[in-house]
Formats: structure tokens, sequence, C-alpha cells
């Protein structure tokens, strides 16, 4: 449920849970996720990379800071 609210947040469809279950392509797929999550608050690539390398942390700097969700990701 955690990642198919995460697809959600990111403008992604809810099918996109199944290609996160194939091994190999849920990289790829999750990478794109999370770009779409940085998109979805206004953030650029940078902070892209972070939620990709270090994502425990970034997630919490969008929970705890003054970041506002503009809207799907992939849609903008």
């Amino acid at each position: 449920y955690n990642i198919y609210v995460l697809l959600k947040m990111g403008g992604r469809p809810g099918w996109w849970l199944l290609l996160m279950l194939i091994p190999l392509v849920n990289f790829i797929v999750g990478i794109i996720v999370l770009n779409d999550l940085s998109k979805s608050f206004g953030q650029g690539v940078g902070f892209t990379l972070g939620l990709i390398f270090l994502s425990p942390i970034f997630i919490l700097i969008l929970a705890f800071g003054d970041y506002k969700y503009i809207g799907p990701g992939a849609t903008l």
C-alpha cells in the first residue's frame, strides 16, 4: 500500500505496482517514481539524487520541512 500511495503522489497509474514486482525493472521504475515524487514537491534533479541515495533522510526532509505538495509530478 505504501508503494501504491507513492505512485499516486507521483502521478503514476496504480498498475505500475506490478512493475515494481519484476526484478531489475523495479530499480528503473523506482528511480522514475522518486523523480516524480521530487517534482511533486517542486524540487529538481539534485533532490531526486538525494532521494535515490539517502532515501530515509530525504523523505524525512520532505515530511518535516517546509515543502508543499503541489500535485502529481508526472504531469508537470
